[in-house]
């Protein structure tokens, strides 16, 4: 996989920017604060998300733009040439949107798929590198440097473990599925057949670790032959020192005179004299101690008492603030009311009492509400019927109006030809429809067709007779009927209409006087009035809570004064409380600070007391256990003693020189011919040993190409792929727990096996590349029995990775960190990202380093930010900010 363009919105400093890479080496150059770190992190948040704000990371939001985010297109081994874009949307780590060469859209959860698996903080580990990281190596221990190189070469093993681990504790609670049991059957086979795939390559790695074991036990005996055939080099050499020193110890042994040790004298002189010095500095610090007693008097109970209430001087103030606030809000809120009471006519106590312990309530206001909507209906109800029974009245009049012969003639008259009109009409309409109805049962031969047909025809004869028969007074008088009972019909509605409206307006009333003794006429106050009784009850539940917090903080304020009064001791007003306090504390701060230096000095008087004393004693005690070493009894005896010790010192000095000179342990023997047939014998041991090394490397070689030869196999590798795939179904397919701990037992002996057998193959990639970094002077880069890092040099000399330079280190950092992609170059090939690391490398170090990068960029794709001249990289590598 490689990185192919950089489209950047906006990002940091950097908008709407496009950056195309090559898919081996690509240096970004550009001077500081040029952005080139920004770019990093963008390609690094592209992947795995904006940071929140509770993330340590730094946020690159610019701010010259609303467009936060970009796109990134990589050429992936699987999927072809994909686009990862994520800008800020709805999430805070951004909206994301992968399209696949099929123009196929995939969401957040597919980038685990492009990126391997890996997480920011593992690519983090393995493929970035920055100067801030190398440079941090010089701070380290041994202890320390070594466990950073070693995980710089196990890194993904360290993450399977941390895996593993994380699968025995989500185990460990989950109960028994029993649809998963066949799932968990099927990992179990897969850890089978992969320890038997790789049972023969533990064997021959167990019988390569006897062989390195040999190897190192050989070694070590050369080594010991070596030395012990030095050794006899040497006392050869210094044999006739040996025989005189021999004669004087015998000289020496016969002599009969005390052991004195050179200067003891002159440490019992100075033992004595400090025995005196001290006696007397005792007697100075008694005296000064009794005259610093007199401040001890000091009442410090009451002192600390004062101090400590002082400490809640802040919540004296607040709670005055608080009683002054609340007083004040509940003279408003009382204010208000009595305001809203006037407004009501409402000035009896018992009035208001009565009035707030009513219910007005939303579902009270509603039933009120829907009496008055019933009586809004019913007013539109008999406004209609009066309206109708108006209109009626007036009809009637006009008919029984016309009584003349010439009236009676022109209304007939009219009212024939509206007759007319609308009986030609429904025969025009009849006639019409019979013939379609008969039209249509003749073509479609229905039944029900013909019979309304023949109905239709049956309507058109029946209004043509109708015509005929009906005569103009006939038709009046109808109407005149007609009209006379729908006016009585509309009368006796209006008075059902008004006796409703009589029992709603009682009801209604009754609702009102509940809570209000004034009569009310106008609905449209009513609801009004509901409004400004319910916000007069509100008030005065705020003003009851008001008064319990009042009274609260009025507790509070008494219980401080009362212990104020208890530490002054005397009574004092609330505005006096605290300014007391501080004048009892400026009082006593002089005595106090009196008290103080007393006490830690008469600390310190005793604690040098009791030194002095016991030293004192220390040093009587070592002046008599220095008459019992002696054997003399007083200081007369010890200094003759001394004086024949003194006689022999001649001897000694030169014994002392002899011993200078020497410089091999006392032998068992110093008889010239034995020495040498010594020598001969080791000569001959050394030889073979080295032999039987030679043997050994030989064979250690022959396994070592044996076991690559495996490592490079890929059906090992497609073993531990597949069971990758089955370990993240393991989390959904826990079964019973004996089942759970065996699965997660033989996948932690796994992960050790793998891990033996891996880091020797990053051990030997780092190697090379160590080699290649370093001009050939260091050829090898190992781990030692006490697990520490070693280097070996050209002519064979090993150095423990402390001692190497700075510069050294990194490299040996760098060669790992490259060894370990080597070995991922199948199952991870993700880019290397590199800020300007080697920065404070010097040219020949920073040329050997160039070199290696090109060579590994032939395998895998590296982006390097630099702000270094940029004439060291070939034209076609660069691309400048």
């Amino acid at each position: 996989m490689y990185i192919k363009e950089l489209h950047i919105y906006g990002f940091g400093k950097h908008e709407n920017k496009k950056i195309t890479l090559h898919d081996g080496l690509s240096v970004i150059y550009g001077d500081n604060e040029a952005g080139k770190t920004t770019i990093q992190q963008f390609i690094l948040q592209v992947f795995y998300g904006f940071p929140t704000k509770q993330e340590a990371q730094r946020n690159y939001e610019p701010r010259a733009t609303v467009s936060y985010g970009g796109k990134i297109t990589i050429v992936h081994q699987a999927y072809g040439e994909c686009e990862i874009e994520r800008v800020r949307g709805t999430k805070p780590s951004g909206d994301v949107v992968v399209t696949l060469p099929t123009k196929e859209r995939k969401d957040e959860a597919f980038l685990p798929h492009l990126l391997y698996g890996y997480s920011r903080k593992s690519l983090e580990a393995i493929f970035a590198f920055s100067v801030e990281e190398l440079q941090g190596m010089e701070r380290l221990s041994e202890e320390a440097l070594s466990q950073v190189l070693l995980a710089s070469g196990t890194t993904d093993i360290e993450k399977l473990t941390a895996m593993a681990q994380q699968v025995a504790r989500d185990a460990s609670t989950t109960q028994l599925l029993d649809g998963h049991v066949q799932k968990i059957s099927k990992l179990e086979k897969q850890i089978k057949d992969m320890k038997r795939n790789i049972a023969s390559y533990e064997s021959e790695a167990k019988t390569l670790q006897e062989v390195e074991r040999t190897i190192e036990r050989l070694r070590a005996e050369k080594v010991k032959l070596h030395q012990n055939w030095q050794y006899y080099v040497t006392l050869q050499q210094q044999l006739p020192l040996l025989i005189e020193r021999e004669r004087i110890e015998a000289a020496l042994q016969v002599a009969q005179v005390l052991d004195f040790a050179r200067d003891e004298m002159k440490h019992f002189t100075f033992i004595k004299e400090e025995i005196l010095t001290s006696e007397t500095a005792v007697r100075n610090l008694q005296q000064e101690r009794q005259q610093e007693e007199p401040a001890l008097s000091f009442n410090h109970e009451r002192y600390t008492q004062a101090n400590e209430m002082l400490t809640h001087e802040t919540r004296w103030h607040q709670t005055m603030e608080k009683i002054a606030r609340l007083q004040e809000e509940i003279l408003i809120v009382e204010r208000d009311n009595a305001k809203q009471f006037r407004l009501l006519g409402v000035d009896q106590a018992e009035e208001q009492a009565v009035m707030l312990a009513q219910d007005v309530s939303i579902e009270k206001e509603e039933q009120f509400q829907q009496v008055v909507r019933q009586l809004k209906e019913i007013d539109a109800q008999l406004s209609m019927q009066l309206h109708t029974l108006n209109d009626v009245h007036k009809e009637l009049e006009a008919l029984e109006g016309t009584t003349d012969t010439e009236g009676i003639r022109m209304r007939r008259k009219e009212e024939r030809e509206q007759r007319i009109r609308q009986m030609q009409f429904v025969k025009f309409m009849s006639a019409i429809a019979a013939v379609l109805f008969l039209l249509m049962s003749w073509w479609w031969q229905n039944v029900y067709t013909f019979i309304a047909g023949i109905a239709c025809v049956l309507v058109f004869l029946y209004i043509v007779q109708l015509r005929l028969r009906m005569s103009s007074e006939q038709f009046v008088e109808q109407q005149i009927d007609s009209y006379k009972q729908r006016y009585m019909k509309i009368k006796e509605d209006i008075q059902t209409l008004e006796l409703q409206q009589d029992e709603q307006e009682a009801v209604l009333q009754t609702y009102v006087q509940a809570f209000y003794t004034k009569p009310v006429t106008d609905r449209s106050l009513m609801k009004e009035l509901f409004i400004r009784i319910r916000k007069l009850q509100e008030d005065a539940q705020t003003i009851a809570t008001k008064k319990e917090l009042l009274a609260e903080a009025q507790q509070q304020q008494q219980q401080l004064v009362e212990q104020v009064q208890q530490i002054v001791e005397t009574d004092v007003s609330l505005a006096e409380a605290f300014p007391s306090v501080h004048k009892l504390r400026e009082q006593m701060q002089v005595a106090y600070e009196a008290y103080s230096r007393a006490t830690k000095r008469i600390a310190a008087i005793d604690k040098e007391v009791d030194r002095l004393l016991a030293l004192i004693d220390e040093r009587t005690q070592q002046q008599q256990q220095y008459f019992a070493k002696m054997t003399v009894a007083d200081e007369r005896e010890l200094y003759e003693a001394y004086n024949e010790w003194e006689l022999v010192q001649e001897r000694n000095e030169r014994l002392t020189q002899l011993n200078e000179q020497i410089t091999v342990a006392t032998p068992t023997t110093l008889d010239a011919e034995t020495i040498a047939l010594q020598l001969e014998t080791l000569n001959y041991e050394e030889q073979a040993t080295e032999k039987s090394l030679q043997e050994k490397m030989q064979e250690q070689a022959t396994l070592t190409q044996l076991l690559l030869s495996k490592e490079e196999d890929e059906s090992y590798g497609i073993i531990v792929q597949a069971y990758e795939q089955e370990k993240a179904a393991f989390h959904k397919a826990t079964a019973q727990w004996a089942t759970e701990r065996a699965v997660i037992t033989a996948i932690e002996q796994t992960f050790s096996q793998l891990r033996e057998r891996k880091l020797p193959q990053v051990l030997a990639y780092a190697s090379e590349y160590f080699s290649v970094l370093t001009n050939r002077h260091y050829t090898k880069v190992f781990v030692n029995e006490d697990g520490y890092f070693e280097v070996e040099a050209v002519g064979g000399v090993r150095y423990r990775i402390i001692e190497l330079s700075q510069a050294t280190k990194q490299q040996a950092y760098t060669a790992l960190r490259f060894a370990l992609a080597k070995t991922l170059e199948k199952s991870a090939p993700l880019p290397f990202m590199m800020d300007d690391p080697f920065v404070h490398f010097d040219r020949n170090r920073f040329m050997y380093m160039v070199q290696l990068i090109r060579t590994i960029s032939k395998e895998r794709q590296i982006i390097y930010f630099t702000c270094q001249a940029p004439d060291i990289w070939q034209q076609g590598e660069v691309q400048q900010l």
